[in-house]
């Protein structure tokens, strides 16, 4: 006999790769993910329509609305970076700490405190400009 299933064709071969292989194949936008999932629905492909829900809880968007792989390296990028400006506050913090030390200096000369005063910028500008090129 023939089975005829009335339904739009532009997802059909890669639920039928999800179904051979198990995963989703290739880079999707969420609006695609939307689509195939509705699909899914309706073939009741319920390890698709799961698979699907955890790509889009786990999508980090990019510019070009991409989602999946692309989207777990940009939230690791993001992640990186978030702990990259962490670190600029931490030192940046801690290098003042050590000015108002240096200032509360009771038996160094000002052209030691100076000298330290100059150490903690030059090392809060070599650490930023460092961490910025990690960022670029």
């Amino acid at each position: 006999g023939v089975v005829q299933v009335d339904r739009p064709s532009k997802w059909f071969q890669n639920i039928l790769d999800f179904c051979r292989q198990g995963s989703l194949v290739g880079s999707f936008t969420y609006d695609d993910l939307e689509e195939i999932e509705e699909e899914a629905r309706y073939y009741c492909l319920t390890r698709l329509v799961e698979h699907i829900e955890e790509l889009k809880a786990g999508c980090a968007t990019g510019q070009d609305g991409r989602c999946g792989e692309i989207g777990g390296i940009l939230a690791e990028c993001n992640d990186v970076i978030r702990d990259i400006t962490y670190l600029q506050h931490s030192v940046k913090s801690r290098l003042e700490e050590a000015n108002s030390t240096i200032s509360s200096l009771s038996q160094a000369s000002p052209e030691a405190k100076q000298l330290l005063h100059e150490s903690c910028a030059n090392l809060l500008q070599v650490t930023s400009l460092t961490l910025n090129e990690v960022i670029s």
